[in-house]
């Protein structure tokens, strides 16, 4: 789901009293919609939790969601989380091509 529709959808829910918060990728648009919380993460799209089998850090990424939802309390706040992607997929690709 695009990060605008969540942004606004996130508003209409904490207006009826319950607590959201949300990851974004794409920064920008998080701050032009402001939802209430919001969570920043230099990931690609399909990757937002990490890559695939990344347990450890799926998992950490759920307890910082959790410990934000608490902690945040000014709205339209959007925290950056210090986790980075660093897989070079397009490079793995080039070199899958060449082995074939």
């Amino acid at each position: 789901m695009c990060q605008q529709s969540v942004g606004l959808i996130q508003r209409v829910l904490d207006e009826a009293g319950l607590c959201t918060i949300s990851l974004t990728l794409v920064r920008e648009i998080t701050e032009q919609v402001k939802p209430s919380r919001a969570l920043y993460l230099e990931h690609p799209f399909g990757h937002t939790f990490g890559d695939v089998g990344e347990q450890a850090l799926q998992r950490q990424i759920l307890v910082d969601m959790l410990r934000s939802a608490v902690e945040i309390a000014q709205p339209g706040t959007i925290h950056t989380l210090p986790y980075r992607w660093v897989k070079d997929d397009l490079r793995e690709r080039q070199l899958q091509k060449q082995a074939h």
